[in-house]
């Protein structure tokens, strides 16, 4: 063979091999590109969750990010090729399988006491938080003349939670679920599209019982602060800010400080396992700009004293990601508290305060949470619970509208409860 002919053969073979090699990148990459899942989210609907998304959809999407999903999967890996090499049982520190679920598993929420979670050890300062469940300032516009609109009209607005106001002033900041729009305007109620449904609006001079209840902060990311529509929902955020309370909703999460040391409460709705996937980017963005994340969510099914298996799982991944508390309301009815990890997880604080309600069931509480803290450094976090009554049904056939503490017999039912020694409040 010519010294040309050599050449040529060279640099033919040499082309084929190149071709050869983009041929395999290209599968590699595209194959990669086919296996991350799409992201979508959802909102609810009106008064009640949507529906869970079809099986194709559940195929495409997942509760949270790819990357997020990525980095538990190689974790649980590591932890079994480790586990394959030792006889090392698997520790509090390490995330546990969400798909297996049974009530009777101490999995399903950690039975701890009060005196468990109350203890830690002290830092040079600390942030006291109480959350607070539904508080309704309204009643449904279907019964204009008729429970809580009437007599806000007739008492002062100390009357309603006066006798918790002493609790809620012992801390740093109070932080409730408001259930509804203020608004001094006749507005269109937006269209829901099932029945019953019910819309909440309050004037906009009853903020003011918030100011004399000690509570500097709400939530409203919820499903009836959206019940006269966007123009219902500006006054509300505008009276709110008139009245100097900090809010929270979908698109802004609330920052508390104190000494330098700031905590995010991320407010938020969680219908479904499938709709908490907007969370975990929140928790990140908080982590930037906060010392301490909580996610304070509103979701699950109404009047079920125990949490659903979808929402112990999300918590318990809301915990994973970085959440150092989760809270949540909207069922009407409290639920035990949970412990993952070493952190609390409230699955339901209940109602504390029911504009809308002649009559309900009445038991609820403060949870506190007491973060320890040297300077930005988180020395411990505790909490503690303060038994109370939406209203005193001991006493009243019905609503009284008048937020109590409770010390007796009740109270006792409502910690044992909390701490799962028992399967009803009341």
């Amino acid at each position: 063979m010519s010294k040309t002919a050599r050449i040529v053969t060279i640099v033919l073979c040499a082309a084929a091999a190149l071709s050869v090699v983009a041929l395999a990148f290209s599968g590699v990459f595209f194959g990669l590109r086919e296996a991350v899942p799409s992201q979508t989210s959802a909102a609810p609907a009106g008064d009640t969750a949507p529906s869970s998304p079809t099986e194709d959809s559940e195929a495409e999407t997942d509760v949270f990010s790819a990357e997020s999903t990525t980095a538990l999967q190689t974790e649980t890996e590591v932890r079994a090729e480790t586990e394959e090499a030792s006889d090392n049982t698997e520790t509090e520190t390490q995330p546990q399988n969400y798909d297996h679920y049974e009530p009777g598993d101490p999995s399903f929420g950690t039975k701890t006491n009060s005196a468990e979670r109350a203890s830690g050890a002290a830092g040079s300062s600390m942030i006291v938080i109480d959350f607070v469940g539904d508080v309704m300032l309204a009643n449904d516009q279907n019964e204009p003349e008729v429970l809580f609109n009437t007599l806000a009209g007739k008492v002062d607005p100390s009357y309603f939670m006066g006798a918790v106001a002493g609790y809620l002033s012992e801390d740093d900041f109070t932080v409730a679920n408001l259930e509804n729009t203020f608004t001094d305007r006749v507005l269109e109620k937006c269209y829901k599209g099932y029945d019953p449904a019910y819309w909440y609006c309050s004037a906009t001079k009853n903020a003011e019982i918030l100011n004399v209840s000690s509570i500097e902060a709400v939530s409203i990311a919820n499903n009836h602060t959206g019940d006269y529509g966007q123009a219902g929902y500006d006054d509300t955020i505008a009276t709110l800010n008139r009245y100097g309370i900090e809010y929270g909703d979908e698109s802004r999460i609330l920052y508390l400080e104190k000494d330098g040391f700031t905590v995010a409460v991320i407010c938020t709705g969680m219908w479904s396992d499938w709709d908490a996937e907007k969370i975990p980017p929140r928790i990140a963005e908080a982590s930037l700009r906060s010392d301490f994340q909580i996610v304070f969510y509103h979701g699950g099914t109404e009047y079920l004293h125990a949490p659903e298996e979808w929402k112990v799982r999300t918590c318990k991944k809301l915990i994973d990601l970085g959440a150092d508390c989760v809270v949540g309301s909207h069922p009407h009815v409290i639920q035990p508290i949970g412990r993952y990890r070493g952190v609390d997880i409230v699955y339901s604080l209940g109602n504390f305060f029911g504009g809308d309600f002649k009559t309900c069931e009445t038991e609820t509480f403060i949870y506190r949470l007491t973060i320890n803290v040297n300077g930005t450094s988180i020395v411990s976090s505790t909490s503690e619970i303060i038994p109370c009554l939406v209203y005193d049904d001991r006493i009243y056939a019905e609503n009284n509208f008048k937020t109590i503490p409770v010390y007796d017999d009740r109270a006792a039912r409502i910690v044992s409860f909390v701490d799962w020694g028992n399967d009803s409040p009341s």
